[in-house]
């Protein structure tokens, strides 16, 4: 994490991170050194060759621009890079072990693996406890932690050879839980992909802000700008780390990174003029580039949602419109509907009403009508019961007396003809 007003560069030649101060550009610096060394003689540059002719064997430059510097084309005029200044050929690379050793030997430049060197190392993997020990004291002297990233990003790359990439991953995790830097618990969560680990933002977050004890032997001597390049190499070993452990996609490592480091730099660009500087001192174009491209891509995608959201807003609108029409006018039908059944209601619930007032009072005339009829018949025939009872007792005497009986029985039905006459009428 930047303090005060340093700025992160790394080297495209050598992939080391350091922290310059604001007020200072490097470009110029550069240039004058590449320009001096172009100028000295074949004589003077060879010794500089033979002393990196060991390194050719797995470093390669992180950039072949036009701009590289011009002591790599003096260099390749002057001597073949498969020789060393005494004409000795490179030595090549047979195990795991001379594989790291080199790798440190390159001090953070690109290391890959190729070819034979590749093969061979894949065979070679066996490592002694003495091996051990000598390839942990070499991460020890790294003391700003800049060849674990570059294992890590060696690692990616080896394919067809799986013990091959288990072996460099194991080697990188535990230099980095050897490391002052991840001696937090979350951090070793992190690193061992425990399950309640921090995110990568956290994680990275917590190496920026790790406080390492000063008496630690790898970080006693490092000065405060040395103490923030540290930092910033093992946040960035650490993202390739998780990048290959969770298989985390590219968006996603920018934003812990913006998280972790962009971000909070930028709250030290107070004014302009700070801004301005930090604009013209990027020297890592690639990196620089690519992240505006994923933003600008990000940027694209969010506009085309927006645009459709924008385009679905317009539609449900219009369609929310015509359904509020369409709802105000079921509501006044709704309305209509409801007052004319309530009408409706009314009256028939006064039908209802004059229709059982009716039926009662019809129904009282009824039975007060079938009083009458009953008590009329039960006189008639009481009446004409007595009328045959005395038709009868004529009949009995020791003389009947049939014009007596047939008197009654006439009158009888007389009178029953007039009662059914009656009934008929009513």
């Amino acid at each position: 994490m930047n303090k005060g007003n340093r700025t992160p560069v790394t080297d495209r030649n050598t992939g080391e991170m350091r922290f310059v101060e604001g007020g200072k550009s490097n470009g110029p610096r550069r240039k004058v050194q590449s320009e001096g060394i172009a100028l000295k003689s074949s004589a003077e540059v060879l010794p500089s060759v033979a002393e990196a002719g060991a390194d050719d064997a797995f470093v390669t430059p992180s950039a072949e621009s036009s701009d590289r510097p011009l002591i790599t084309e003096a260099v390749e005029a002057v001597e073949p890079r498969a020789e060393t200044a005494q004409g000795k050929k490179k030595p090549e690379i047979q195990n795991f072990e001379q594989f790291i050793a080199q790798a440190y030997g390159g001090k953070g430049r690109r290391v890959a693996l190729k070819g034979k060197v590749e093969k061979a190392v894949a065979k070679n993997l066996y490592l002694s406890p003495e091996a051990v020990i000598r390839l942990l004291h070499l991460a020890q002297a790294d003391k700003l932690f800049a060849v674990p990233r570059q294992l890590m990003l060696a690692c990616r790359e080896v394919h067809g050879y799986p013990a091959l990439r288990a072996a460099l991953r194991d080697f990188v995790g535990s230099v980095m839980l050897r490391h002052p830097v991840f001696k937090n618990p979350e951090l070793e969560a992190a690193i061992r992909n425990l399950p309640d680990a921090p995110t990568c933002a956290k994680a990275l977050a917590m190496v920026f802000a790790a406080e390492v004890m000063e008496s630690q032997e790898t970080v006693a001597s490092l000065k405060p700008v040395e103490l923030d390049e540290l930092k910033a190499n093992a946040a960035n070993c650490l993202l390739v780390w998780l990048s290959d452990t969770k298989q985390l996609p590219v968006t996603e490592l920018i934003e812990a990174l913006n998280y972790a480091s962009w971000a909070p730099s930028v709250r030290d660009l107070t004014d302009e003029g700070a801004k301005l500087r930090a604009l013209t001192e990027i020297e890592e174009l690639q990196g620089v580039g690519l992240v505006c491209d994923l933003y600008r891509q990000q940027i694209r995608e969010k506009t085309n949602q927006a645009d459709q959201a924008n385009q679905e807003v317009v539609s449900l609108k219009a369609r929310a419109a015509r359904l509020e029409i369409e709802l105000s006018e079921a509501l006044d039908e709704c309305q209509t509907s409801k007052d004319s059944f309530e009408s409706l209601s009314r009256e028939r619930e006064l039908e209802v009403s004059n229709l059982k007032t009716g039926a009662q009072t019809e129904a009282a005339h009824l039975r007060d009508d079938i009083e009458q009829i009953r008590s009329r018949l039960l006189r008639r025939l009481t009446t004409d019961v007595e009328q045959l009872e005395l038709g009868l007792t004529a009949l009995r005497s020791p003389e009947p007396r049939i014009h007596v009986m047939r008197d009654r029985v006439e009158r009888v039905v007389d009178a029953l003809r007039a009662e059914l006459n009656k009934l008929r009428e009513e």
